[in-house]
C-alpha cells in the first residue's frame, strides 16, 4: 500500500492580496487526491452495476433450473438424478423424511 503523504511538508505561500491561494504544490497535491478518489468511485460504480447485471442474471438462471425440475418431477415423479451420468433412481422412503 502506498505511504501517506505527509502534507506539513508544503511550504507557507505569502500573498501580496488579500485572496489566499494554495500553493503550486498543495493544489497539485490536492488535485491528484482528488483525482484519485474520482477515479476509485468510478471504478467502484462499475463494478456495482457488473454486479447488478450478474445477480439478475443469476436469479433468472436460478428460476430456470427450477422450471427444468418442474419439468423432470412431472415426467419421472420424484427421484435422484446424478447430475454427472443422469443416472435416475427412484427416493428410498426414508430420504424422503429428511429433504430439506
Amino acid at each position: 500500500m502506498e505511504k501517506v503523504k505527509d502534507y506539513t511538508e508544503f511550504e507557507d505561500v505569502v500573498n501580496d492580496s488579500t485572496t489566499k491561494k494554495l500553493s503550486d504544490a498543495e493544489l497539485k497535491e490536492l488535485q491528484e487526491a482528488m483525482y484519485e478518489v474520482n477515479k476509485m468511485q468510478m471504478q467502484i460504480g462499475g463494478v456495482e452495476a457488473h454486479k447488478i447485471d450478474l445477480v439478475s442474471k443469476f436469479s433468472i438462471l436460478v428460476k430456470e433450473l427450477e422450471s427444468t425440475r418442474n419439468i423432470l418431477e412431472g415426467k419421472y415423479g420424484s427421484v435422484n438424478i446424478d447430475i454427472n451420468t443422469g443416472e435416475i433412481q427412484d427416493i428410498k422412503e426414508d430420504e424422503t423424511n429428511t429433504k430439506d
